[in-house]
């Protein structure tokens, strides 16, 4: 979950040292691929240390 995070959020706080189409592009693309790892695995943990009463809400 730490090396999706970081690459989430590396690669669109690594768009502060430049503009150019090159580097958002690659950018963009990385920070997909965090998402794409973070956001399931942040809801299964949250599934996780919900109630039991409370889960599927």
């Amino acid at each position: 979950m730490e090396a999706s995070f970081f690459l989430t959020a590396g690669f669109i706080g690594i768009l502060t040292f430049g503009s150019g189409s090159g580097l958002v592009a690659f950018s963009v693309v990385v920070w997909t691929f965090g998402e794409m790892m973070l956001f399931p695995s942040t809801a299964s943990f949250l599934g996780e240390i919900a109630p039991t009463a409370l889960r599927g809400r």
